[in-house]
């Protein structure tokens, strides 16, 4: 018997509130032609809060997959990959699943579920969020096949911290892969001045090279130092811009600093 899944691993997170709005950023990723993206940078960089804004501001279709150490099992990931693909196509479901697990199983395995999703003639996207935590050959394998064969209709998106997935490796030097990095997911100043020019800071405009000179442009610092309360006083932030005393600011100082 299947164990019974979480509905929060297949839902969408919630756009946090009070942070930078990123359109140009939403715009590029939508007008990627590739049919496989990566977001691949460390902790923080707003991996989730990105996609998450992408899906609602495009009102795309979406499987969203939130993975764990839990997920690192072919059984248990393939239950997950149909549950979200029944979300998004009526009627889809696998009819029948090995009893074990081989490459060969697994290739049948994907040309089944490609041959239900076929005659689909709407878009599906299917998010596997926290990717670094799958490490099972087998479901490399599973998704490498899938993305051989998956028709022009279907998107996969992954957002992966630590070491790059390989088997993604040859998607991107076919082109049919693209990548997101720690430097394209960094805040600019251009959408410092916008978040500034849209809450009626005008004033701040000169902070937005301070800020990110402290933060280099990570998403968590920045949306941190711009979350600050405002009731403390003049000496009482951390270089002019941190909240003094949070250990939010303590553990943000500890990862910039120990880059250099």
């Amino acid at each position: 018997m299947k164990e019974p899944l979480l509905a929060s691993k297949l839902r969408m997170p919630r756009v946090i509130c009070n942070t930078i709005r990123r359109p140009e950023l939403l715009k590029r990723i939508h007008e990627m032609p590739q049919q496989v993206l990566a977001l691949h940078a460390g902790a923080g960089y707003g991996k989730t809060t990105i996609m998450a804004d992408y899906f609602r501001t495009f009102g795309l279709p979406c499987g969203w997959y939130q993975l764990g150490r839990i997920d690192d099992d072919m059984d248990r990931f393939l239950y997950s990959f149909e549950t979200l693909l029944q979300r998004q196509v009526t009627g889809f479901r696998l009819h029948k699943e090995p009893v074990t697990w081989s490459r060969e199983t697994v290739e049948l395995t994907v040309i089944q579920i490609l041959e239900q999703l076929e005659p689909f003639e709407g878009c599906i996207n299917i998010v596997l969020d926290d990717f670094q935590h799958i490490q099972n050959p087998l479901i490399f394998d599973f998704l490498s096949l899938f993305i051989q064969y998956m028709g022009d209709g279907i998107r996969i998106f992954f957002m992966n911290r630590g070491k790059f997935p390989e088997f993604l490796t040859r998607y991107l030097l076919q082109g049919m892969a693209g990548v997101l990095g720690a430097q394209e997911l960094k805040i600019t100043k251009a959408e410092l001045h916008a978040y500034f020019e849209e809450n009626g800071e005008k004033q701040r405009h000169e902070a937005a090279e301070r800020i990110l000179e402290c933060t280099e442009g990570w998403a968590v610092a920045v949306n941190c130092i711009l979350n600050a309360p405002e009731e403390a006083g003049p000496g009482e932030k951390g270089t002019d811009d941190f909240p003094a005393g949070s250990g939010l600011a303590d553990y943000l100082y500890y990862e910039i600093l120990r880059k250099h």
